[in-house]
């Protein structure tokens, strides 16, 4: 069986890490990653199939009860395939982890996976991040409606941000009127001297006609926002 780079992030979410049963887990994995396949998690790197069957019932036995959610649809740009997820009880409790899934793919077959978990809510690590001293930060606020950005402020943060205001895990390119809302959000927390303007993260698994569409409505909203200054 083999897939597009979306559709292999779509069964790798859903048919592997909500699969419950382990008979059938295995099979999918025989069916959809190579023989050596690797897998990066934020903490190990697994080697082949049988040590992915492996961490995958170990990672569901974890939490039981937890259940996998795709955040937008999966996206493939030439061989790499994305999929943002959450994680959390199945219960209706709101998620407790999220992150995405990033594979390179190879003959219809996930060849490399990275999983990016995020466990922390902004505030319970502003001030680690403040220790980092760094110059400027950038940081994930489109879906949010900019709340890092209040965050930071009621933190006190001293120095340069760049909140985004392109959601970088979704395919859908963001108007310049949007992208100006959300500036105009982040000023009321950061000052105009120390905002930047940038996406939420890096654009590898966006094709570059939405990249080069995106990337002008943010300059034209920049360049709005400016003005109103």
């Amino acid at each position: 069986m083999t897939g597009s780079p979306a559709e292999l992030m779509r069964v790798n979410l859903l048919e592997v890490f909500n699969e419950p049963d382990p008979d059938r887990r295995a099979t999918v994995i025989a069916e959809n990653y190579a023989e050596d396949v690797v897998w990066h998690e934020p903490d190990r790197v697994n080697h082949g199939r049988t040590d992915f069957v492996r961490r995958a019932t170990e990672l569901l036995a974890e939490n039981p009860g937890w259940v996998f959610r795709p955040v937008g649809p999966a996206s493939g740009l030439d061989d790499i395939g994305h999929l943002g997820f959450q994680w959390g009880p199945s219960d209706g409790r709101p998620p407790v982890v999220s992150g995405m899934d990033i594979a390179r793919t190879s003959g219809g077959v996930i060849i490399e996976l990275y999983t990016i978990m995020c466990y922390a809510e902004f505030g319970d690590v502003v001030q680690a991040i403040d220790a980092l001293d760094a110059d400027v930060i950038s940081l994930e606020a489109a879906r949010s409606h900019m709340q890092v950005a209040r965050e930071l402020a009621a933190y006190g943060y001293p120095r340069e941000a760049g909140p985004g205001v392109y959601d970088i895990h979704s395919p859908r390119v963001p108007g310049a009127a949007e992208a100006a809302d959300l500036l105009r959000l982040g000023l009321k927390a950061i000052p105009a001297e120390r905002l930047w303007v940038n996406p939420d993260c890096g654009l590898k698994t966006r094709g570059w006609p939405e990249v080069r569409a995106s990337l002008e409505n943010l300059v034209a909203a920049a360049r709005t926002v400016r003005a109103e200054i």
